[in-house]
């Protein structure tokens, strides 16, 4: 579950969710891209906006994670 999942869950916006936060939507947006994540003072808003625990907000976001290319320990 996504910050965006959540937020169409009950049907707003960006913006609304923005405005509720006095953040901009620029930054909802990024979120939501995975170009940035939520301040750790930000979560106990979400959370109370979304009513869901900290803890859950915290790891609402899914991080992509890179494969790097493994060396060979055998060179």
């Amino acid at each position: 579950m996504t910050i965006k999942h959540l937020r169409q869950e009950q049907d707003i916006t960006q913006e609304q969710l923005a405005d509720a936060l006095g953040i901009t939507s620029r930054a909802v947006s990024q979120w939501e891209t995975d170009r940035t994540a939520p301040d750790i003072s930000q979560l106990p808003a979400l959370a109370n906006f979304f009513a869901v625990t900290t803890d859950s907000v915290a790891f609402v976001q899914t991080y992509r994670v890179r494969q790097l290319p493994t060396k060979s320990l055998d060179n």
